[in-house]
């Protein structure tokens, strides 16, 4: 019971981790582009 557990936790971890570095890198790209724009 507790493996599944820390397994369910793990999936959630990296999931929100995928969509916090998703969302960092969509910023970064469009602030690199204003940059060189300007």
């Amino acid at each position: 019971m507790k493996q599944n557990s820390l397994i369910l936790l793990l999936k959630r971890i990296k999931f929100v981790y995928a969509y916090f570095y998703h969302s960092v890198t969509k910023y970064l790209i469009k602030n690199v582009k204003i940059k060189l724009s300007s």
